[in-house]
């Protein structure tokens, strides 16, 4: 199992990602345009994305999606084949705004691969309907 430390230092750029997140959503024109490859995924902006300590790395966006506004968290770690253990997933959520945990299954995830043989768990939790 791997580290997950958060200091105060990290503490600040989440907060930061969060905050840019939240002052740049993604319309459902915008989804549309990544669906169909003419903008690039929220996984491209540098803004949305953080590599933090120890391999993990996530991804925030804030996307008008058919069900409604949603917060929506892309986290993997850097090993091909590993994933980020729950209680890793579940302090993120917790430290990006997310209301629900994962046990609470209120929440659309599911697993992307992003790169050969690397997946990220995706978290998508509705905000407004």
């Amino acid at each position: 199992m791997r580290p997950f430390i958060i200091t105060n230092a990290i503490r600040e750029q989440i907060s930061k990602l969060v905050q840019y997140a939240e002052h740049n959503p993604f319309s459902m024109d915008d989804m549309l345009d990544i669906y169909n490859r003419q903008k690039a995924a929220a996984g491209f902006d540098e803004n949305l994305r953080l590599h933090l300590p120890f391999g993990y790395r996530i991804v925030l966006s804030i996307e008008e999606q058919p069900k409604g506004k949603v917060r929506h968290l892309s986290c993997s770690v850097d090993e091909p084949g590993k994933l980020p253990s729950p209680a890793v997933v579940d302090e993120l959520l917790k430290l990006l705004g997310f209301k629900y945990s994962l046990a609470e299954k209120k929440s659309m995830v599911a697993l992307e691969e992003f790169a050969p043989g690397h997946e990220a768990i995706n978290i998508l939790e509705i905000i407004e309907q």
